[in-house]
């Protein structure tokens, strides 16, 4: 049983091992790779610099600065150039900057002119609303008064025909009391 137990401790330090030395490979790669991409990027931008400082240079001047290590041709060419030179790229900054700073105001009263805008629009929608909700209101007393009128000329209609019926029987009882009222003259007379 002690013989057994020990095989098994040999193998979890077995799988122990592989594991922690597959870990080791693992980060000794990644390390490799950003130390590369390192490289890579402190090549390019010796090269950048290389043509900012030089603009004129050839491919393989600029290869030969990078594989002699010679990272100080920007600074020197940075120093050695003219005044007039740093002062024309001075004020070309200084021209950009005040370019930046119009774009920014222009922007800055877009952003005006938008905010302005939508009160404007919730403004005016207020008063859309209001109108709509006046021209259902009116809607609605039209069909109101359409019905009132409606039911006015159906009863002047019949207040009409009322009349000339109670013309008609005042006419007739006139009449009758005329016949009557001159057949008592004329028998009293005789």
């Amino acid at each position: 049983m002690l013989h057994r137990s020990r095989k098994g401790d040999k193998n979890i330090r077995k799988g122990q091992y592989n594991f922690v030395l597959q870990k080791l490979q693992s980060v000794t790669r990644t390390f490799l790779e950003v130390q590369n991409n390192i490289k890579l990027s402190k090549r390019d931008q010796i090269a950048r610099q290389y043509r900012i400082a030089r603009p004129n240079a050839s491919d393989a001047e600029i290869q030969d600065a990078i594989d002699s290590g010679r990272t100080d041709v920007f600074n020197e060419v940075m120093l050695s150039s003219r005044i007039a030179d740093q002062q024309r790229v001075l004020g070309a900054v200084q021209d950009r900057q005040k370019e930046l700073e119009k774009v920014l105001r222009s922007m800055t009263e877009l952003q005006e002119i938008m905010v302005e805008m939508n009160a404007l629009i919730n403004s005016q929608q207020d008063m859309i609303d209001e109108t709509e909700a006046q021209v259902e209101t009116a809607a609605i007393h039209m069909n109101d008064g359409s019905t009132q009128l409606t039911h006015a000329n159906k009863s002047a209609a019949k207040a009409r025909r009322t009349k000339w019926i109670i013309f008609w029987i005042v006419l007739v009882l006139v009449l009758i009391a005329a016949g009557v009222i001159a057949y008592e003259v004329i028998s009293n007379k005789k």
